[in-house]
């Protein structure tokens, strides 16, 4: 299933807008959902600013253009690469 992902700015964007409209007692939303934004944007600038490319399993998978055995050996590395960097401090 290809459904078409809302750019990350919109997100950031509307994500802000929910932080501020959200009748929360405490604040903890709202919190929670500007901290989130604030994450979305700065991730966004890394990846912008090191020139890289966000790719997900999914994205992988559904290549026609790779072959089986690349398919399986980007997941590898895709996999190998999010456990070292979970395991950092």
């Amino acid at each position: 299933m290809n459904t078409k992902k809302t750019d990350t700015l919109i997100l950031v964007k509307a994500m802000r807008r929910l932080a501020n409209d959200i009748q929360s007692d405490d604040g903890v939303a709202n919190a929670a959902i500007a901290e989130a934004a604030d994450r979305l944007e700065e991730l966004r600038s890394k990846v912008l600013d090191h020139g890289l490319t966000i790719v997900t399993i999914e994205d992988i998978v559904t290549d026609d253009k790779r072959s089986n055995k690349a398919k399986v050996l980007a997941i590898q590395y895709v996999l190998r690469y999010t456990t070292r960097k979970e395991a950092q401090p």
